[in-house]
């Protein structure tokens, strides 16, 4: 079983293998995440498990800009 556009007896290398692998990883992150963006959590969280500052924690709400 081949891909699509594979040669029979094609070797792969090292960097290829790398690029695959981190590829699929970036693939099912991304999935996850829209996961967790539209539907919601998979495990039910209770309202005192959950973070009470929305968004991530090292990016402040009220920030200012030095100008």
């Amino acid at each position: 079983m081949g891909r699509i556009d594979e040669k029979p007896g094609d070797p792969w290398d090292l960097p290829r293998v790398a690029v695959d692998a981190l590829g699929a990883a970036m693939l099912v992150t991304i999935i996850l995440d829209l996961w967790r963006i539209f539907l919601g959590p998979i495990v039910p969280v209770s309202d005192t498990e959950r973070c009470l500052q929305p968004g991530l924690p090292w990016f402040s709400q009220n920030f200012s800009v030095a100008e």
